[in-house]
């Protein structure tokens, strides 16, 4: 038809799911064989992020129930390195959720939905607390007006220390991360009509890995305290050294601990004669370790502000200094330990 013109309107409608993100981020250091987390708290033995989250596109509702999760949570994370190196499978125990209804005036009541699958449910407001694997709190919590069901979650996890410095040990030092996703449910109700919200939640590990271990320990020296004799001044003096070299890869230099005893060269003939010793350590902190047989630094640092080495070399210097009088001929002898170990 001539001079017409038929216009079309189409209605694009765009669906999405009932849900929202959120992520958290979970940082430790790993060194000296263990783990110092640095934004991670504990409640009734769990492991929880320090930091709550702030959940997006909360639905106002006028009565709420804590859940855990929507599915099956992961139960295992690879971490990965800057340089591309992997670790093996890390196992991770994702256990529950915990909210904050800060600034929330709520009632709780027994939910007539029922609840249940629980390991754990506590309700001590303005904080919620429940564990289990796809687990609805009992408690249902009245809006005293419409508003967001929360403020703040976190979840609650449990991950072996010592399966991280496992998976980790051999690996070059550096930053390694893991994400692991979660998708947690509550449930809300408008109107008499109960429904349920998931959140797409991500954690984010992140290990920054300082490998320090002491390998190998070589020490050089026989040992052999040959008398000098002062005739004028009546003194016996003598001395002796160890090099002592430690290999591995540290931080923060080495410790030196000198077992608590006597130091003492002893006669093989007659143990009650004895010549104390001292010992010194140029490259210690603390220099002076036994004076004329008493232990006065038990422990010291060594290279302690040297930055990354992977190997440390100190002397450790013997001698003593008495009256001649003091002591009768013979062969005179010691046994002395020294314990290493990376400083942290």
């Amino acid at each position: 038809m001539p001079g017409r013109t038929l216009y079309i309107a189409a209605l694009i409608t765009l669906l999405t799911s009932n849900m929202a993100q959120a992520a958290f981020e979970v940082r430790a250091e790993v060194k000296a064989g263990g783990v110092r987390w640095d934004n991670v708290t504990r409640y009734n033995g769990k492991m929880l992020p320090s930091t709550w989250e702030t959940p997006p596109m909360l639905q106002a509702s006028e009565a709420w129930a804590a859940a855990t999760f929507s599915g099956t949570p992961s139960t295992e994370m690879t971490l990965i390195g800057g340089n591309g190196n992997t670790s093996p499978s890390i196992s991770i125990d994702l256990l529950g959720m915990q909210y904050n209804t800060t600034g929330i005036e709520l009632t709780p009541s027994a939910n007539p939905v029922g609840g249940g699958g629980c390991t754990f449910d506590e309700v001590s407001l303005p904080i919620i607390t429940v564990e289990g694997a796809n687990c609805v709190s009992s408690t249902l919590l009245t809006n005293e007006q419409k508003s967001s069901p929360f403020i703040f979650l976190r979840p609650i996890f449990d991950i072996n220390e010592n399966a991280i410095v496992s998976a980790l040990s051999g690996l070059p030092e550096g930053q390694y991360s893991s994400s692991v996703p979660v998708n947690i449910r509550y449930y809300y109700e408008n109107d008499g009509i109960t429904t349920y919200r998931n959140i797409n939640e991500v954690m984010l590990f992140s290990f920054d890995y300082q490998p320090v271990q002491l390998d190998s320990i070589f020490i050089t020296g026989n040992g052999d305290m040959t008398p000098v004799y002062d005739t004028i001044g009546k003194r016996i003096t003598s001395t002796t050294s160890f090099d002592i070299t430690a290999n591995g890869y540290f931080n923060d230099g080495i410790v030196l601990t000198m077992p608590q005893q006597s130091y003492e060269l002893v006669n093989s003939n007659s143990t009650g004669v004895v010549i104390p010793y001292s010992i010194h350590c140029v490259q210690c902190d603390s220099g002076n370790l036994v004076n004329e047989g008493q232990l006065i630094n038990q422990k010291t640092a060594i290279a302690g502000d040297a930055g990354v080495q992977t190997s440390i070399k100190f002397t450790l210097d013997f001698d003593y200094d008495i009256e001649g009088s003091s002591v009768v001929s013979g062969k005179y002898s010691d046994d002395v330990m020294i314990m290493l170990e990376p400083g942290i």
